[in-house]
């Protein structure tokens, strides 16, 4: 528990203000106590894709590393693997041959891989009280992202933009849970579209 920072650090100012009142139950916030000056931060994330092509569902598993230069900034390399499925939708589309007398193949571009570079900006800072036990620290945060991703098709550009909130929970382990906004542009049989995807996503990682 010894990485964990108590309420009420300063145990004789503590003591003065219960010794004033003491039927209140006084907790003093203090500063940052996890040290986020130029260190690197290794996450294995996973991640869904909750708004998207409406045939399709996604899956995403992979790593960040993050380079903290301060706590208000840090960039970072992402790199996911996805998985696709169809959906009750596409399943459907499929399996429904009323109209036409055969099945309807739903014209897909499905995602295979991607690499992006990230920049966070952490504005907003706060603590948990962990059950009486001891202090999580928390970011809030918001991130911007551009790099490529593979699809069916072939390589095209993306960009992403979101927001997350990340726990220190101790010196050396973090979590983090975000929710962004990506785009990319594929290709279809009528002619080349942009998608835009909603990806929720969680992580556990270890701070260097």
């Amino acid at each position: 528990m010894e990485d964990f920072d108590s309420l009420g650090g300063n145990k004789a100012l503590l003591e003065r203000a219960k010794d004033l009142n003491p039927d209140s139950k006084v907790e003093v916030v203090q500063d940052r106590i996890v040290n986020r000056h130029h260190r690197f931060e290794i996450s294995p994330e996973f991640g869904t894709v909750v708004s998207g092509d409406s045939f399709l569902s996604t899956l995403q598993t992979g790593v960040t590393a993050h380079y903290h230069f301060n706590p208000h900034w840090s960039l970072g390399l992402k790199y996911a693997s996805m998985s696709n499925t169809l959906t009750k939708d596409g399943e459907n589309l499929i399996a429904d041959t009323n109209r036409t007398g055969k099945a309807v193949i739903p014209d897909l571009d499905y995602p295979i891989q991607q690499y992006m570079a990230v920049l966070a900006w952490y504005p907003l800072y706060g603590k948990i009280n962990m059950f009486d036990k001891g202090i999580a620290h928390f970011d809030v945060y918001g991130q911007v992202g551009t790099g490529q991703i593979e699809l069916h098709s072939g390589s095209t550009s993306t960009w992403m933009g979101g927001m997350g909130i990340g726990f220190w929970i101790s010196q050396h382990l973090t979590s983090r849970l975000e929710l962004n906004a990506q785009n990319y542009k594929t290709q279809r049989v009528l002619g080349d579209s942009n998608l835009t995807l909603t990806v929720a996503s969680l992580s556990m990682g270890y701070m260097l």
